[in-house]
């Protein structure tokens, strides 16, 4: 079901709910490859951002999901393989994993990773960027009733061109027009993981 882009996919060319809901509206094998050209608002911030120091975990088809959340429970200190959280929440007839089964697995670990309580607009992600919480995302690339889900570790942003910086698959230096990527993380639910920065708890 959800799976990762190929090792050999240019990803870089792109410029609650019960489980029978998640099922029936987001889970489809595969992913997507869509061009979309980056957005021409005006820049929330500055220049851009990247977090530092946020271990990379590279995500073979089927457990990208798996890999996004190790990359956040190394940098929040906690060091876990992504096989080890594959063989704890992989959904064989899915082809990979379900986000709320990310998210049980990360919170019976640590507090410092937790599902966002408000999360979707570009502020909130630039603002949660720059205060070095790299965020996991839920992206929807399908197009129309075609949905394919694909995780991503998002890392940082910059303003010209409007990208987000991503961990995806094999590659630790994607990037995503900033509007194709609002469009992909609505359709997906908005849905995210966010690891506060070493040694500080998300206060609620």
């Amino acid at each position: 079901m959800m799976t990762c882009w190929r090792k050999d996919n240019p990803v870089r060319k792109l410029a609650g709910a019960t489980r029978g809901l998640v099922l029936a509206g987001l889970m489809v094998a595969g992913c997507a490859v869509a061009h979309e050209a980056a957005s021409s608002s005006p820049p929330l911030f500055p220049s851009g951002y990247r977090i530092a120091g946020v271990p990379f975990v590279p995500g073979d088809p089927g457990a990208c999901g798996p890999a996004a959340l190790a990359s956040l429970l190394a940098f929040g200190g906690d060091p876990v393989s992504a096989d080890d959280i594959a063989r704890a929440v992989h959904v064989p007839s899915l082809f990979g994993v379900l986000p709320m089964d990310l998210a049980q697995f990360a919170n019976a670990r640590t507090p410092r990773v937790v599902a966002a309580a408000t999360a979707g607009s570009s502020d909130w992600l630039y603002r949660e960027l720059r205060a070095d919480h790299p965020i996991v995302a839920f992206l929807d690339l399908g197009m129309g009733p075609w949905r394919r889900g694909h995780f991503v570790v998002v890392v940082g942003y910059r303003d010209d061109p409007a990208e987000v910086l991503l961990y995806s698959g094999h590659d630790p230096n994607a990037t995503m027009p900033v509007a194709r990527f609002m469009s992909a993380w609505e359709r997906g639910g908005r849905w995210a993981l966010i690891s506060t920065s070493r040694g500080e708890e998300r206060r609620t």
